[in-house]
């Protein structure tokens, strides 16, 4: 006997992939659109942490990740460590209190805490540097703060 499956053959290989990609779409899709929006119609001053650059940093980051360290990352081995789910525990509880500052804060948390618990540490060592284009201007405007 033969059963049929009933979804296509990329998201049945891909199911994981697939259902995070859908999670970060639904909870900060809207984020993003209106980080967009306040850069192309100018409604955000430029005090504001992501004024330029989520439309700059972010779209490298992702180029970064998924575009030239993608083959790198499909062989490294799937190691759960455990500061992953910290940091997806963490980044779930900032944006679910509504502060916007923490909302801004839980998206570049729940990276981290996506690539820790996919592929540790070593997942971690590998998209450094697009983290911290991730990072870059919330820590340049909490922790060194402008006189």
């Amino acid at each position: 006997m033969q059963t049929t499956s009933k979804l296509s053959p990329f998201i049945e290989r891909n199911l994981g992939n697939v259902l995070i990609i859908a999670f970060l779409a639904i909870l900060y899709t809207p984020l993003l659109f209106f980080w967009y929006d306040g850069w192309l119609n100018k409604n955000i001053n430029i005090e504001h942490e992501y004024f330029s650059h989520a439309i700059i940093g972010f779209p490298y980051a992702a180029y970064l990740i998924f575009g030239r360290n993608r083959q790198k990352w499909q062989k490294l081995n799937n190691k759960i460590h455990p500061l992953g789910g910290f940091f997806l525990a963490l980044g779930l509880a900032f944006y679910i209190t509504g502060t916007r500052e923490l909302v801004y804060l839980s998206f570049p948390l729940v990276i981290t805490g996506i690539m820790l618990w996919l592929k540790g540490i070593p997942g971690l060592k590998l998209n450094w540097f697009p983290l911290v284009l991730i990072f870059h201007r919330k820590m340049e405007n909490r922790w060194f703060p402008r006189p």
